[in-house]
């Protein structure tokens, strides 16, 4: 490039990186560097999230420079229509984002002003040479907006030096290895206590047989709760026994202290963590930790960058957002063999969880004894597992969720929707936990090991409600967990009802181990006395520079109301490690009469008129299970006229496999159906849909089908 060409062009350089900066730099990165959460989950070292802040801060700028310069080849008059184009569509970016935080438009309005104020943006622009002025000295905006990341953010305590790793803490003198028994613990995510258990308050033996079976040779801790609702917040609770005071990325360099530095050298260390990195990367197992090293298959810098750009386009849409980029966590997977009861089809298994398993075999009688630790991101949403492992295509729709993240609305066909599919995905969890249970026998550690299952938090399914934050009538379901402690050489049941806090994790895990805590902490152990009130204190709306919001729960009353449950109670059922887990779930809804049964001795007419849409009908026409996915949730609109509250059955090659409701979705109240079909009725090629009206006779009207 000669040099007019440069002196031409970098002016336009400038100018469009000051823009980029604001509209696209900015606020991505803030949103990025305020959830360290999601960086951890994608395993990005520090190499990784410099490589991430040049990308989102030089890529866009640089990219529209080429592109202008290209324009240019066809003259001067093209460069620079193309150049105000690119002026305005950042100016119309920028307007969206500041209409959201200072109006309440939305959509097509929003739209609109944003268009109206970019053109009289762009037009002052060309008539005032003072602008491009303020829009080249703004060019550095996208390299600050990089610097406050790495260096300013929550997140740049992922971009400081391993050097700085925690020192561990020594064995306490005297106390042999012998003495202290191996502990496994299972740590589960967003799972409530009330999702386990029957009407009786029994953990459903039939649908979750290997919960039941702990349950019954543990010590049930009923009324544990969790401190916080979130994730990045709630484990560090769980780990360092301490309260949550404020957001911190849920990293071993904001919270030193905690479980994995107090016992190392006391215990070898084989952690499997899955969205926090507590554990010092190099004093834990070398395959289920780190960055590169033990990053899941797809993770890592080019992954994030690709949600980047997805959070880019949410945060220029003048639109009501559908979903937060940095809060879709899901539980990373691979591919594994056929699961039980599913010959020929493939699943899936979570990263990390093979390796787990191999792991948990007994030592040596005088070798240091292991902690053996997994985080599994289940049944935390999204919501896409079977029983056995089979995925299905996440909807296009919250499906009863104005926004992800948001309240529940008031129509219960979604929130039951929803309560479904929650439980299918957590009847996969229960056949993960089935397996560790299994490997922990036949390797003969069950017996010596002290083993902790639980979760850090719950949700709730109460219309109108939101899922995780404390409001009215949820908190059975956000703060009630399931806590089974079984106890080295238990084999009986016991139930423990004292007032369990998810800080009293740690002190009661060192008090097993024998090692005494050398910081101040908020929980106690459960060997020693309980706590003298009843009342529960929960830790909310956590900000990086503010306090955080403390509600004080009523214990007594709300722990009734989770003990509750909500599966049918089955006395007769006794649990049995390696059942089928799930049973009976595709009989809790609307005509269990109905499910199961053949098409052919069912009175069945056909249904003329306008057909039902189905989203994704096409995807019917070739089915793979052998790929691991099947389009096992069915989306959709009834016919025009169909009134809400008409029932519809779901029929699978022949036989009716659910029952949904037509009932309003979403903001615009559009009337839809969805509905799970069993994931075992599906076979390797072409599958039938039908979709068949309930009639008041008790009949059904076949409808014809579209793809929409």
């Amino acid at each position: 490039m000669d040099r007019p060409t440069v002196r031409r062009e970098l002016p336009l350089l400038l100018e469009l990186s000051g823009l980029c900066g604001l509209a696209i730099a900015l606020p991505a990165l803030d949103v990025l560097g305020h959830s360290p959460d999601f960086l951890v989950l994608e395993r990005l070292d520090a190499a990784d999230l410099v490589f991430l802040a040049a990308m989102v801060a030089m890529a866009p700028p640089l990219a529209l420079a080429a592109a202008g310069a290209l324009a240019g080849l066809a003259g001067p008059r093209a460069r620079r229509a193309v150049h105000l184009a690119m002026v305005a569509g950042l100016l119309a970016a920028l307007s969206v984002q500041v209409g959201r935080h200072l109006t309440p438009l939305r959509g097509l309005p929003l739209a609109v002003a944003a268009a109206l104020a970019a053109v009289a943006g762009t037009a002052l622009y060309r008539r005032l040479p003072a602008l491009a002025r303020v829009l080249r000295v703004a060019a550095p905006a996208p390299l600050l907006a990089a610097g406050m990341f790495l260096l300013a953010s929550p997140a740049s305590a992922l971009v400081l030096p391993d050097g700085d790793d925690p020192v561990p803490r020594p064995a306490p003198a005297g106390e042999p290895a012998a003495g202290r028994p191996p502990i496994v613990v299972v740590a589960f995510d967003e799972l409530p206590l009330t999702s386990l258990l029957d009407t009786g308050g029994r953990v459903d033996p039939a649908t979750y047989p290997s919960f039941a079976w702990l349950a019954g040779r543990s010590t049930w801790y009923r009324n544990a709760t969790a401190v916080t609702q979130w994730t990045r917040d709630a484990f560090p609770a769980m780990l360092t026994g301490r309260y949550p005071s404020r957001a911190l990325p849920p990293h071993h360099r904001s919270y030193p202290d905690n479980l994995f530095t107090l016992l190392d050298g006391a215990y070898r260390l084989d952690v499997h963590e899955t969205s926090t990195m507590l554990c010092p990367r190099r004093r834990c197992h070398a395959g289920a930790q780190g960055a590169a090293a033990g990053r899941p298959a797809g993770a890592g810098p080019w992954r994030a960058l690709r949600r980047s750009g997805a959070l880019v386009a949410e945060l220029v849409s003048p639109w009501e957002r559908e979903q937060q980029v940095t809060a879709q966590f899901e539980q990373p997977v691979v591919p594994t063999t056929a699961p039980p009861g599913q010959p020929g089809t493939a699943a899936t298994r979570p990263a990390g969880f093979a390796e787990f398993r191999e792991g948990l075999t007994p030592d040596p009688p005088a070798a240091t004894p292991r902690l053996h630790y997994l985080h599994l991101l289940l049944p935390h949403r999204p919501w896409r597992s079977l029983p056995s492992g089979l995925r299905y295509p996440e909807p296009s729709r919250t499906l009863g969720l104005a926004t992800r993240g948001a309240s529940w609305g008031d129509e219960p066909a979604w929130t039951r929707l929803a309560t479904e599919r929650h439980r299918l995905q957590l009847a996969w969890a229960d056949r993960l936990l089935g397996e560790v249970l299994a490997s922990l026998r036949a390797s003969g550690l069950y017996d010596r090991a002290l083993v902790v299952v639980t979760a850090d938090h719950g949700i709730s399914f109460q219309p109108g409600t939101h899922p995780r934050v404390i409001g009215r009538d949820n908190a059975p379901g956000v703060m009630w967990v399931p806590l089974f402690v079984k106890e080295p050489g238990q084999h009986r049941p016991r139930v423990d009802d004292r007032n369990w806090e998810h800080v009293d994790l740690l002190p009661t895990l060192a008090g097993y181990a024998r090692v005494e805590v050398p910081w101040p902490v908020d929980g106690r152990s459960a060997l020693g006395p309980p706590r003298t009130t009843a009342a529960k204190r929960f830790f909310t709306r956590l900000r990086p520079d503010e306090p955080p919001q403390v509600v004080t729960v009523d214990g007594p009353a709300n722990q009734a109301r989770a003990l509750r449950g909500g599966l049918p109670a089955r006395p007769s059922v006794r649990p049995r490690l390696g059942a089928e887990p799930g049973r009976g779930l595709d009989r809790l809804g609307l005509r269990p009469d109905l499910v199961g049964r053949s098409l052919a001795g069912l009175e069945v007419r056909e249904g003329g008129g306008p057909p039902a849409t189905v989203e994704g009908l096409g995807a019917f026409a070739d089915v793979r299970p052998a790929r691991g996915e099947v389009p096992a949730l069915v989306a959709g609109r009834p016919p025009p006229g169909t009134p809400a509250g008409t029932r519809l059955a779901l029929a699978l090659n022949g036989r009716v496999a659910t029952v949904a409701e037509v009932a309003p979705e979403g903001r615009d109240g559009t009337l839809r159906f969805a509905g799970m079909l069993d994931g075992g009725g599906f076979v390797a090629g072409p599958n039938r849909l039908e979709v068949l009206v309930v009639t008041d006779g008790g009949g059904l009207r076949r409808l014809p089908l579209t793809d929409g």
